[in-house]
């Protein structure tokens, strides 16, 4: 019975929430699969050697609880990850999960509004 109700939460939330309602980096997790936004103040970045870039909000790694994600192929379209380092942003897209933490992957520019 409880996972029945949870269920239907769980789907009442996701089909009520858009892009356009924002969530936080905290809640990002129950959102998995769903096309959300996620604002924050970004705690912690990381640009690997290979050009990945990672956001991290909520702490710094490994106590992070959503990251925005920009893959090498991407990196060339954004700041670098220094400069995100403490501001206040919303990213859009959809919620996937990497090690049981919610992330996005960014591959357009306009997925990323500083506040």
């Amino acid at each position: 019975m409880i996972k029945t109700i949870l269920a239907s939460l769980f789907i009442f939330i996701s089909a009520t929430t858009s892009a356009q309602t924002p969530v936080s980096p905290d809640s990002s997790k129950y959102y998995e699969g769903t096309s959300v936004t996620v604002c924050g103040k970004i705690s912690g970045t990381y640009a690997g050697k290979n050009g990945i870039i990672k956001l991290q909000f909520g702490d710094k790694y490994p106590n992070n609880t959503f990251t925005a994600i920009i893959f090498p192929a991407n990196t060339s379209k954004f700041k670098t990850a220094e400069y995100y380092e403490g501001i206040e942003v919303c990213v859009t897209g959809k919620i996937t999960m990497y090690k049981e933490k919610p992330e996005i992957e960014l591959t357009d520019p306009k997925q990323l509004k500083e506040k």
